[in-house]
């Protein structure tokens, strides 16, 4: 093995050593991915996506060219391609061109707890009526792992996808855990997991799990009017 010296540069990640700590960020990549699309002066847009409209597998007409859409590497609808998609695709490159400067700072911390949160889209997708669940994990003030998929099965509930979203941050927790603990030497505090889930329109219910990663049954329920 060969000391390559300190991290700058891996997988389209850039690393710069702070006096605070770490901070990641893609500029570089974003950069290229600018360049390829002909948008490096393009004008920026304050959100990646409009989150009142969705859009389906048929919305708009079939693209003449697919090649500037699958440059892109965008994973959706490579078989068929549409003009409303690449729409979609530029608006959140107009996003990224106005916020390559920012990242994730990773900063040494007093504690080591692990927190989750999770949070589920209920059957957001129009094609399909699947949810989209995702999570953050933290440890300490630093995220180290973050999701967001479109769950494999259909929900029949709201509830039912957010406790979907719960068990991948569990796992995901679970996994983290014990590398972290194997690498470091160190031990941590059970993690709790915080997820919102909406039971009608004026009930907000907050569930906590209490016990380890492994015992998922034993939960704690508060609500708020």
């Amino acid at each position: 093995m060969k000391d390559l010296g300190d991290l700058h540069y891996f997988l389209g990640m850039q690393v710069t050593r702070t006096p605070r700590g770490f901070f990641l960020s893609q500029q570089r990549y974003a950069e290229d991915v600018l360049e390829r699309a002909g948008m490096t002066k393009c004008k920026p847009a304050s959100t990646p996506i409009d989150t009142h409209s969705k859009l389906s597998s048929q919305d708009g007409a079939p693209l003449d060219d697919c090649s500037s859409y699958r440059s892109l590497q965008a994973c959706l609808h490579m078989h068929e391609p549409r003009d409303a998609r690449l729409a979609l695709v530029k608006r959140i490159l107009r996003y990224i061109r106005g916020t390559t400067h920012l990242g994730l700072h990773l900063a040494a911390s007093s504690t080591t707890d692990v927190m989750a949160y999770s949070h589920a889209d209920w059957a957001g997708c129009p094609d399909t009526r699947r949810s989209t669940s995702g999570y953050r994990v933290y440890i300490g003030d630093s995220v180290i792992s973050w999701s967001s998929k479109r769950q494999p099965t259909v929900s029949r509930s709201s509830a039912e996808a957010e406790y979907r979203a719960i068990a991948n941050a569990v796992a995901e927790c679970a996994a983290g855990s014990a590398s972290c603990c194997e690498s470091l030497a160190a031990t941590f505090q059970r993690p709790p997991y915080w997820c919102a889930v909406t039971m009608c329109q004026q009930c907000t219910c907050m569930l906590r799990l209490r016990r380890s990663v492994g015992a998922c049954d034993d939960t704690s329920l508060y609500s708020s009017s």
